[in-house]
């Protein structure tokens, strides 16, 4: 075999085993764009969170936050990509504040060992904080808000009452 005979086969194994590696990396399922925005008494709400939660386990949720005009744009892998195709429930809710976590020194003390009467929630400096929006929104088990995300661009409005 000629030096020139070898070289092409090696780069051509090179070539081949780069576009393995290439090809072979994880690629991301398709999402498509969804935005709207979120009213509550005819008023668009700021600084809302809004979840777009599957109803299959093993499609991925999406999240946004709305704008001073109450828009969103959901998210699920990168910002504002969107979300994966199917059904999905809603979620929306906002706080007076951002919820704390009470400051505990747990350093050797087991869980076996905490009494029967604690409740973490008395421990906190401060009271828990207050649902802005209607409570029932507020986690995919009790919203009554659904919809299916297609291919293409998507446009859901929520209108809270």
């Amino acid at each position: 075999m000629n030096q020139l005979n070898v070289m092409s086969r090696a780069t051509t194994v090179v070539a081949l085993v780069a576009f393995t590696i290439v090809g072979c990396g994880e690629s991301k399922p398709t999402t498509y764009p969804v935005s709207g925005v979120v009213t509550y008494k005819g008023q668009p709400v700021e600084g809302a969170t809004v979840g777009f939660s599957s109803t299959d386990a093993d499609t991925q949720p999406a999240v946004g936050l709305t704008d001073a005009q109450g828009k969103y744009t959901l998210t699920t892998f990168e910002k504002d990509d969107g979300a994966l195709p199917g059904e999905f429930t809603i979620h929306v809710f906002k706080y007076d504040r951002k919820p704390t976590v009470p400051a505990m020194d747990t350093s050797g003390v087991q869980v076996d060992e905490m009494p029967d009467d604690y409740k973490p929630e008395e421990m906190a400096e401060e009271p828990p904080p207050k649902h802005l929006l209607p409570e029932k929104y507020s986690a995919p088990h009790s919203t009554p808000l659904k919809t299916t995300i297609q291919a293409g661009e998507n446009t859901y409005d929520i209108n809270l009452e």
